[in-house]
């Protein structure tokens, strides 16, 4: 079962306004289908790990014990996740590196072994146009 999970993870989730940065955050439901497929990869000591959508960094701990990173990543849009997934990560692991900012404009300086991470579902109908179009310009 997924382990270092806490209730702040997804009460953080509130602090958000997902329609801006269209955030959607791995369920824990989402958490049980991610670590089958960790699980499937092996190991992977040593490898750089990434999760370019880190929300409030739920996917990474979840998996600690199937996978032990020489270097973990992470990438989030909003502050508040953000800060508690690098408070929670740099508790887990040595060499923490968690960006606060956009993946698509971010990501692409780093070079990962293991990218695990719920994909964004964006919900186009839900989502404020005017006001998340600097996201994605």
């Amino acid at each position: 079962m997924p382990l270092f999970l806490s209730n702040e993870q997804y009460a953080v989730q509130d602090l958000v306004n997902r329609k801006v940065t269209s955030s959607y955050y791995t369920s824990k439901d989402g958490v049980a289908v991610v670590r089958v497929f960790v699980k499937s990869i092996g190991r992977g000591d040593g490898v750089v790990v990434m999760d370019p959508s880190l929300g409030s960094g739920v996917l990474l701990p979840s998996n600690s014990n199937l996978i032990r990173p020489g270097k973990v990543v992470g990438i989030e849009i909003n502050e508040e996740p953000c800060n508690l997934a690098r408070r929670i990560l740099t508790k887990l692991y040595t060499n923490v590196e968690v960006v606060c900012g956009d993946t698509f404009r971010v990501a692409w300086g780093y070079k990962p072994d293991i990218i695990i991470s719920n994909p964004p579902f964006v919900r186009w109908s839900l989502l404020d146009r005017e006001s998340s179009r600097s996201c994605w310009i």
